[in-house]
């Protein structure tokens, strides 16, 4: 559904700083056209204390640049 979420991240149960997110979610996009990389997504990525990163990558969308970055830390 449409509208604005808080969205909390947690690590060994604990929230990430900065928690909860607010973010807004408009209508279903095709996630064929998006990918997310970076050793934050990864099994072993993220470890305690140590910053990380992942960037999400979307492509297509006519709204937008065709190739827009968005890059969380």
């Amino acid at each position: 559904m449409e509208g604005q979420y808080k969205v909390t991240i947690k690590f060994a149960k604990q929230d990430i700083p900065k928690c909860p997110y607010l973010v807004a979610v408009s209508k279903p996009g095709d996630t064929s056209k998006v990918t997310a990389t970076g050793p934050g997504i990864e099994k072993t990525g993220v470890q305690v204390n140590r910053k990380t990163y992942f960037e999400v990558i979307t492509k297509g969308k006519a709204s937008v640049d065709p190739l827009q970055r968005a890059t969380l830390t």
